[in-house]
């Protein structure tokens, strides 16, 4: 064989097996879908046709995995997601269900309309919270949502479910980052979190970032692939000595 159609059927080979992996990979994603939305359908019990979800929305999967943690937290749960849009119904569903309460966080005043609309025709306004917060620059000159707006509906350590689905990656490079480091004060013990869209690069990055800055605090769940679950466990107290417990500098040795 020569050097010429060596290297075409190599090509050939290569391009074959890129097919049977994205094949594979494909079949994987809407075998995990069905039984996310079999199991949504079994245990949320809504006669509602809820909005389809999926591409740059939260998949089912995600839900599924918040509505599993949930129920394993017990009591009410009380959720915050970053981004609106077709998932807050299925979030404000999961908030329903275990007696909490959802608030989504929106940008764009023409989302927070869309939102609105959808919750108040799923009758889950009582359940949820969509509040606006513009994106502006922070110290190091790259844009986030303004605190005030939050923080004002959600109080410290209230957040047993954060979901980072926002600011858009046009906001400029790793455009979640900020997200753990701002809002962690509003973060119950050992709550949920949720970064979507690790398929892209920039998402990756804010992973690995938050791994090396938390530690062992942080506990990546293995159970989804488009988006990151882990646990983020609150900060231990300072085991400094008390004032009490100081060695009198005038007591001999």
């Amino acid at each position: 064989m020569t050097e010429p159609a060596r290297s075409r059927l190599e090509k050939l080979e290569t391009a074959a097996q890129s097919i049977t992996w994205h094949v594979t990979s494909a079949r994987w994603q809407v075998a995990r879908e069905v039984a996310a939305v079999e199991y949504l359908m079994a245990t949320l019990g809504s006669d509602r046709f809820l909005p389809p979800i999926g591409g740059w929305s939260v998949d089912y999967s995600v839900v599924a995995a918040v509505l599993d943690g949930a129920l394993a937290r017990g009591g009410p749960v009380h959720s915050l997601e970053l981004g609106s849009g077709a998932g807050t119904p299925w979030f404000a569903s999961v908030a329903k269900l275990t007696g909490g309460q959802h608030v989504a966080v929106e940008h764009n005043p023409v989302f927070v309309a869309r939102t609105m609309a959808l919750l108040e025709h799923y009758e889950l306004l009582d359940f949820c919270t969509v509040v606006e917060a513009e994106l502006t620059p922070g110290a190091d000159g790259a844009e986030w949502y303004a605190l005030a707006p939050i923080t004002s509906r959600v109080s410290d350590g209230s957040v047993d479910v954060l979901v980072i689905d926002g600011p858009p990656a046009s906001v400029g490079p790793q455009a979640r980052r900020p997200a753990l480091a701002l809002l962690e004060r509003l973060l119950a013990d050992d709550a949920l979190v949720v970064l979507d869209d690790v398929v892209r690069a920039e998402e990756q990055q804010t992973l690995a970032a938050w791994e090396q800055e938390y530690g062992d605090r942080l506990r990546v769940l293995p159970i989804l692939d488009r988006a990151a679950l882990f646990r983020l466990r609150s900060a231990a107290p300072s085991e400094g000595p008390q004032s009490g417990d100081e060695p009198d500098p005038t007591e001999e040795a």
